[in-house]
């Protein structure tokens, strides 16, 4: 259900996608003075051993998992593979079903599944539609 060597390479990124893993790194390193220089060591390491886009998948994830009080064993939605498989799991303490439910609702309201906050940033999203449609 979860891939999290996800497929995506930096050349393959929307610039949405970017912008989000970009903000994700930006709101990861605030998150302690540990994390920044866990962030700062990855980005200064050869990029033969640790690419940007891994250090930016990672970022998004830590900050998924923190701003959706997630347990330790539930992954973020950014992590979530197959949205039909993980909609299909009956566990709800697996997460995999609210994930998947998470990222459907991201890509109705254009949010990339890397944002930092997926939540909040749907919320706008759907306030500005409503807006729109008025």
């Amino acid at each position: 259900m979860t891939d999290p060597t996800d497929t995506d390479t930096e050349e393959e990124l929307t610039p949405t996608d970017r912008a989000a893993l970009e903000l994700a790194i930006e709101v990861t390193r605030k998150e302690s003075p540990a994390r920044r220089e866990q962030i700062d060591d990855f980005l200064s390491s050869p990029l033969w051993i640790r690419p940007w886009i891994e250090v930016a998948t990672f970022a998004a994830s830590c900050a998924q998992s923190r701003a959706l009080r997630l347990p330790p064993w539930q992954i973020p939605p950014c992590h979530i593979g197959n949205i039909a498989t993980a909609l299909a799991d009956t566990d709800e303490r697996s997460g995999y079903r609210a994930g998947a439910l998470l990222r459907l609702r991201m890509e109705r309201c254009g949010v990339s599944k890397w944002h930092p906050n997926p939540v909040a940033a749907c919320e706008v999203a759907e306030a500005e539609q409503r807006q729109a449609a008025k």
